[in-house]
């Protein structure tokens, strides 16, 4: 969270994990296009970007500000959706995209074939929050099961079972190319944040808190 004074903005980023072709950019790129059908929507929301480490790890952003939400102590609300750009591990990029980090949405391919990936992307995702001082258990966080149409898939249950999801996970299932739980997985996450950094950014807007 970076809470932006001078412009009166409160950025909170998101980010996007999951196995290669999972469905991060899927989910994405949906966000991006439904708020480009909206006039209220595209005034607010940016461009697609890509951040490089001096190392040569990539990550790709879009920010927005959502139309329907409230100013909180005169602030907007905007949120950064990130992802890495590989489908292949790369550790430079994992960390570029984890940095600062407010929630994320862990993407689960459903299909049986990969739940191998699924595992070890989700090892990789915990191992790295560890590294950097994160508490796993701590952040907010959703896990879609996004493919749910395709044949030869898991069901719910046991995806959640290999996922080691605890009875507070927040589970969704989805079909991110027709937009099917993609909305439902995001507005999941922003509330979790919202309620999980509320005190902190009321007694920092309000004077009680003068640094972060």
């Amino acid at each position: 969270m970076f809470i932006d004074q001078a412009n009166k903005v409160i950025n909170y980023k998101i980010a996007y994990c999951g196995p290669g072709l999972a469905g991060r950019s899927t989910n994405l790129q949906y966000i991006y296009d439904s708020l480009g059908c909206d006039p209220i929507g595209i005034k607010y929301r940016s461009e697609f970007s890509t951040f490089t480490s001096e190392e040569e790890g990539f990550i790709k952003c879009f920010s927005f500000v959502p139309p329907n939400l409230s100013l909180y102590y005169e602030h907007k609300i905007r949120l950064h959706l990130c992802r890495t750009i590989s489908n292949t591990y790369h550790p430079l990029s994992e960390q570029l995209l984890l940095n600062n980090i407010d929630g994320f949405v862990f993407i689960a391919d459903s299909m049986k074939a990969r739940n191998d990936a699924n595992l070890a992307a989700l090892i990789t995702l915990k191992t790295n929050l560890h590294t950097m001082f994160y508490d796993f258990d701590k952040i907010p966080q959703v896990f879609q099961l996004n493919k749910r149409d395709l044949p030869n898939i898991m069901s719910k249950d046991d995806l959640i079972k290999e996922l080691s999801c605890n009875n507070l996970a927040v589970v969704f299932e989805a079909i991110a190319y027709k937009g099917i739980g993609v909305f439902e997985s995001l507005k999941s996450v922003i509330r979790q944040i919202f309620s999980n950094t509320k005190k902190q950014v009321d007694d920092y807007l309000s004077g009680r808190l003068h640094t972060f």
